[in-house]
């Protein structure tokens, strides 16, 4: 499955942190005129404050200067928002001695801090992914306004109590003060909260939001930012309600409903989380973040494309937006519009995606699906290169050399990816595919379980596929278990019906067969080896019509499969269509020219039905010369040299089958029938009586 990048999630790091870090000082001055009622130590943090703003300021002429300099062009949101979040107070405040403020009834408080800039800090939010910028940008700005907005109430409340208040005036704006206050600490925990989150210390952001909710109760944006530290703490149950309360404190918060959208998603309330960020972008139909995340549920939904269109118009709105041109690539994947997927991964790629590992593993993967293995190993290699414990990559390389048939070079990768991540259930899985196809039963039995002990997300596959290494190992009860547990666990599993079915053809239940080879038919009516399958219980029920339909079928659907061409010439044989036969197995040697099989079945044609001999000598001995241990072909050529009363050559040949199957019950029959063609009645009687102790009789 491919990897998604999400929105409001904290990001890894593009820049890394310099060894020789620029340290830029600043000082800053700020003011602010206390009035009658209002609290000193309160009236200090505004100066302060005042002075921080100013010193951010002059911050702000830096943080451009260094940004262009690493090729970064900073909007003025975006410049004021990174100085808020990096510049730091190096030394306790100076306050000045207080003055009183002539013409006005207050007293002057007066502040010099001295605060630094760092480079790597400067650095990690340069890193940070396009949509958590965004987030934080707009929460600074808010920040900001609200504090504004309460400079202004409070300047028009010192004006009432210059304007002469009467006694009852001033109770009241001195209790408003008080509430001010409340509000203006409130602020300033979250503004403090929002630092401690851009330095991805969530639970820190958690405990200064719970002040600033206790101070103000009334403050969205503190239930907001509370809300959005427990999803990057994935505490998404908590979050919901702290949304809920933003949302109801200020029905136009379009970021809540962003976050709140988030938070549904990993809850897998997938329509809800729809719904929310589509009343985000009701909200603020310039939102990118709102259409990117929605792009990700659609995706969710396999709704590929409003994913993209979704993706197409976060990028339309910010077009240097890696992410989305991430997603995007990858809901082209979904529906095989592998070039265009192509083209989107390079040019996220192109604008430095802050995870660039997993975006060269999804380009990989589209390389792997056009089977152009080479470009798919190098973007693989290069995942690795920039995240050396990039499990997921590792598994994606072991799955192309599979592809490659470099089966030992898969192992080394599958094995790589689970000493990365010893958890990493598919792998498992994965890995023991491999050691099946490598012959090796036993290793791919215990890679299987491993998988089913860790609770793969799609436990049918390890049951199935445990079950193919053991009917491979002739283990057929415990193979028909594993079967009925995959079947068990997903019911409409064509693949295990299918499977289940070829033990019980081995086992002569034909009937048992031909019912789960047609349920996984009506699972998957386009499968060829399930009728290629049903094809051979029919067969073995002496129903040669039925089984020539199936073949029909199964060579319909997939018409370069050798097998299917000799199965059906060996159904034919038997229904004496002898002529056709020999075409059949004609076409699978063709298409396989090394398939042994299907020189013996039209060696028979020739033997049994047509009485070319000639013929059918040829093509036993080039099933012989393909594989030197075929006992059919020994036995059968055995046979039609019998015919031809050469017994020097039959019992040769004889001889042969049972050297390579000393338990060919049919070799020592045939043989028996050609020692007494010769007259030794006595060799003759021998061999009857060990084919018959082997269970075959004529």
């Amino acid at each position: 499955m491919k990897k998604f990048l999400t929105a409001v999630l904290a990001s890894s790091l593009f820049f890394m942190p310099t060894s020789h870090a620029e340290i830029q000082t600043y000082t800053g001055e700020g003011t602010y005129v206390m009035s009658e009622g209002e609290n000193l130590g309160v009236a200090k943090d505004r100066a302060k404050m005042d002075a921080l703003r100013n010193a951010q300021e002059k911050a702000g002429v830096y943080i451009r200067s260094y940004s262009k300099m690493k090729n970064f062009e900073l909007i003025d949101d975006e410049v004021i928002a990174i100085a808020s979040n990096i510049v730091k107070l190096v030394q306790d405040p100076q306050y000045y001695p207080l003055e009183a403020v002539a013409n006005l009834e207050g007293v002057l408080v007066k502040v010099m801090i001295t605060a630094n800039i760092n480079s790597d800090d400067l650095n990690q939010w340069l890193g940070k992914g396009d949509a958590e910028k965004q987030m934080l940008i707009a929460q600074n700005k808010d920040l900001r306004q609200q504090l504004d907005a309460q400079a202004k109430e409070l300047e028009e409340l010192k004006r009432r109590l210059a304007g002469g208040a009467s006694a009852q005036d001033k109770e009241i704006i001195v209790q408003k003060f008080a509430d001010e206050e409340k509000v203006f600490l409130s602020t300033q925990k979250v503004e403090e909260a929002w630092k401690l989150y851009n330095k991805g210390d969530y639970s820190g952001a958690v405990s200064l939001h719970d002040e600033a909710i206790e101070l103000n109760p009334q403050n969205a944006s503190a239930w907001y930012g509370r809300g959005t530290a427990y999803n990057d703490l994935n505490l998404y149950k908590l979050s919901l309600p702290d949304f809920n309360k933003a949302i109801e404190l200020n029905p136009n918060f379009a970021f809540a409903y962003n976050n709140r959208g988030i938070a549904h998603r990993h809850l897998k309330q997938t329509d809800k989380a729809i719904a929310d960020y589509s009343k985000a972008i009701e909200l603020d139909a310039k939102d990118s973040a709102a259409y990117y995340n929605r792009g990700i549920s659609y995706y969710d939904l396999d709704r590929y494309k409003e994913a993209i269109a979704d993706y197409t118009k976060a990028i339309e709105l910010k077009p240097n937006y890696p992410e989305a041109f991430n997603n995007r690539g990858n809901a082209y994947d979904s529906i095989g519009e592998y070039q265009r997927a192509l083209d989107d991964y390079a040019k996220s790629i192109e604008l430095k995606n802050p995870e660039l590992h997993i975006v060269y593993d999804n380009r990989g993967d589209t390389y792997r699906k056009l089977k152009q293995y080479e470009q798919a190993i190098q973007d693989f290699s290069k995942a690795i290169e920039i995240k050396p414990n990039f499990a997921k990559a590792y598994k994606n390389l072991g799955m192309t050399f599979s592809n490659l048939r470099q089966y030992e070079r898969a192992l080394q990768a599958y094995t790589k990816a689970v000493e990365v991540n010893p958890d990493y259930s598919e792998v498992y899985n994965s890995r023991g595919i491999v050691y099946d196809n490598l012959g090796q039963y036993e290793q791919a039995i215990a890679d299987y379980t491993k998988s089913i002990e860790l609770n793969n997300p799609e436990l049918h596959l390890p049951y199935n596929n445990r079950g193919v290494s053991y009917e491979n190992l002739g283990q057929y009860k415990q193979a028909l278990a594993d079967y009925d547990k995959a079947i068990e666990l997903k019911a409409d599993y064509a693949t295990a019906y299918r499977n289940r079915a070829d033990v019980y053809n081995t086992l002569d239940e034909n009937q048992l067969a031909l019912a789960d080879y047609t349920k996984a038919i009506a699972l998957k009516p386009n499968y060829p080896e399930a009728f290629n399958g049903r094809g051979n219980a029919y067969d073995a029920l002496n129903e040669y019509e039925k089984a020539i339909a199936d073949y029909d079928k199964a060579i319909e659907l997939a018409p370069n499969n050798a097998a299917f061409y000799c199965n059906r010439g060996n159904t034919r044989r038997k229904f004496e269509q002898y002529d056709k036969a020999v075409a059949d197995c004609t076409k699978a040697i063709e298409l396989q020219a090394n398939f042994t099989r299907a020189y013996n079945t039209r060696g028979l044609c020739y033997h049994e039905g047509l009485k070319n001999y000639d013929k059918a000598i040829a093509d036993y001995k080039a099933a012989i010369k393909i594989d030197s241990n075929f006992k059919y072909a020994y036995a059968n050529l055995a046979r039609v040299y019998t015919l031809q009363k050469n017994y020097s050559l039959a019992l040769q040949n004889f001889d042969m089958a049972i050297k390579v199957a000393p338990n060919y019950a049919y070799a020592y029959w045939n043989r028996g029938k050609c020692y007494e063609a010769m007259g030794d009645n006595s060799k003759a009687q021998a061999d009857f009586a060990k084919s018959k102790e082997l269970g075959y009789s004529e």
